[in-house]
């Protein structure tokens, strides 16, 4: 372009992890994910477009769980995407509107002894665009209106997704705001967990089913940002969702993993404050959230099971408590930082008791000297909590200049005080792994001047 110039950058990045449950039974998970793409950008002072950015990208994402007891469960998401945004001025109007296209392939792998084999590989393409329109409103007010639209190529219907945001700035500062908005947002693909299992590892991934439903949420937000003096900070924002088809697996008494879909309707509401204190050598910051997440469903069997034929519950991604505080200080080449985090205990089904299962598909079994395979019986969906979770993470730096590079040694450590905080747990076999333990750590850092 001409004008201030053109800017490109790429990027590449693998991870994969993998641990154990229990090495007497060979119970493992993995992770391991692909991402590579790239991005260009580019002003122009020529024209009334005055910002251009093209990003590309593949991603690969794969989770798998398995051992002798387990057997063996494995997903996979594949993405390619390729987008173009543009800032273009309209005399005092600003407006921001781009074209999309992203390819999708889904699968996932599971044997479960209960459920036998099952396997799924779909893909799917979807193209689209959006627009919004920042419109100002003299001096204190300002209306964003917009929408996405998406298209599935033979797939689904198309997707009209309005969006709506007003700003109002009493005295004109960008610092000091109230805001409000509201939306309409939908989703193609989804991730479906083992309720067996508390703090899921495994998740089977998968396009949404094509029978005319649409998983869909509705946002409201409104939001204050306000300074207090020269050096304090105050932000709140609230919100609320209403959520539609949201698929979720179907519920059994029987603890055993299913891909078969049911559809849950649903609300989050909720509040996120925030205080931060910057002055000189100091920082302070904290932040506090609160959220309510309730799902309700009606399946098959749920008057036998319960006597209600609806069943209203807090999936287990609900973190009802959320708090957070930071501080620093820093002088010249030196600084210190600390920081803590608390989060209340996500929700989990309770295991009921055991029985012994026999299976009648092959042949009668011998009930006189075969004990059967054991088989965990559940209680009401996710009508437990797991303990809280907090941790501590201290840090100490000090930059050196030496003649022709800096150097940065930093010390520190992660979870000071060796809180075990639980990470996942086999409500089947009762045993659990927690999260990292105390971990000391030193850096080393060159930087060239």
């Amino acid at each position: 372009m001409n004008g201030t110039g053109l800017s490109c950058s790429a990027l590449f990045m693998r991870t994969y992890d993998r641990g154990q449950l229990n090495y007497d039974d060979g119970e493992y998970f993995k992770w391991s994910n692909i991402v590579t793409g790239g991005r260009c950008a580019g002003v122009s002072e020529e024209s009334d477009i005055s910002f251009v950015e093209m990003n590309f990208g593949l991603s690969h994402f794969s989770n798998e769980a398995g051992g002798d007891e387990s057997l063996g469960r494995s997903s996979r998401v594949f993405k390619s995407h390729v987008d173009l945004n543009i800032t273009q001025y309209l005399g005092e109007w600003r407006l921001d509107y781009g074209f999309f296209s992203n390819f999708r392939n889904t699968g996932y792998d599971i044997s479960d002894r209960f459920i036998g084999f099952s396997e799924r590989f779909e893909s799917f393409l979807s193209t689209g665009g959006h627009l919004a329109v920042n419109v100002p409103l003299g001096d204190h007010f300002s209306l964003n209106p917009g929408f996405s639209y998406t298209s599935y190529i033979n797939r689904y219907e198309g997707s009209f997704e309005p969006r709506l945001q007003l700003s109002w700035m009493p005295r004109g500062r960008t610092d000091e705001e109230i805001h409000a908005a509201i939306g309409i947002y939908r989703q193609p693909l989804l991730g479906i967990s083992d309720f067996r299992d508390a703090g899921t590892a495994f998740t089977a991934w998968m396009p949404m089913p094509e029978d005319g439903r649409t998983m869909e949420a509705r946002h409201a937000i409104v939001g204050w940002r306000q300074p207090v003096g020269r050096f304090l900070n105050f932000s709140a924002e609230g919100y609320y969702k209403e959520i539609t088809n949201t698929p979720v697996s179907t519920w059994s008494t029987i603890a055993q993993f299913t891909t078969d879909l049911a559809f849950a309707d649903g609300t989050v509401h909720g509040v996120d404050v925030r205080l931060d204190f910057n002055h000189r050598y100091i920082y302070l910051s904290a932040g506090y959230g609160y959220s309510l997440t309730e799902y309700k469903t009606a399946q098959d069997h749920f008057g036998t099971w319960f006597g209600e034929p609806v069943q209203r519950y807090n999936p287990p991604h609900d973190r009802r408590h959320q708090l957070n505080a930071q501080a620093g200080f820093e002088s010249g080449n030196f600084s210190v930082g600390i920081s803590w985090m608390y989060g209340s205990g996500l929700p989990f089904t309770r295991p009921m008791g055991f029985d012994s299962y026999f299976s009648f598909e092959e042949r009668p079994p011998d009930v006189t000297g075969d004990y059967g395979d054991p088989r965990l019986l559940l209680n009401k969906p996710f009508d437990g909590n797991l303990p809280d979770f907090h941790r501590l993470d201290v840090s100490v730096e000090q930059a050196i200049d030496l003649s022709s590079v800096r150097m940065k040694v930093q010390g520190g450590a992660m979870n000071a005080y060796n809180w075990e905080n639980l990470f996942y747990y086999d409500v089947f076999n009762q045993r659990g792994i927690n999260q990292m333990p105390l971990m000391p750590y030193v850096s080393l850092k060159l930087e060239s001047k």
